[in-house]
């Protein structure tokens, strides 16, 4: 008539409690932060502004102050408007210096809207 608890039922409980928290943490997802900050200064100079001519593009933009800046491994995506053609840009024709010093780029192209 009575049910005596014993120490596999109560080990059975506490097993179905953690694969619920597990389970309830899994699907919301790991808990992680963006830090984002807007640039200060930007600037596109062209070597020749006339129309449909070939013309050299120097991006400058400024971090601001306190941020980490571009960590290593991150990316720095440009993306241009509408109707811009990028004629015959290979991976060799960009370069990237950060406070007068050349870095190192990885040819790895990113899918248009990531």
């Amino acid at each position: 008539m009575f049910k005596i608890s014993t120490s596999v039922e109560a080990l059975h409980r506490v097993v179905a409690m953690l694969v619920a928290v597990a389970v309830m943490i899994w699907s919301v997802g790991a808990y992680s932060s963006a830090q984002a900050a807007n640039l200060t200064f930007i600037s596109d100079t062209l070597s020749d502004s006339a129309p449909a001519v070939v013309s050299d593009h120097t991006l400058q933009f400024t971090i601001p102050a306190g941020s980490p800046g571009v960590i290593a491994g991150g990316t720095i995506n440009v993306t241009f408007p509408a109707g811009f053609t990028m004629c015959s840009v290979a991976f060799g024709d960009v370069d990237l210096s950060i406070n007068a010093v050349d870095q190192t780029l990885a040819a790895v192209p990113v899918p248009a809207g990531a």
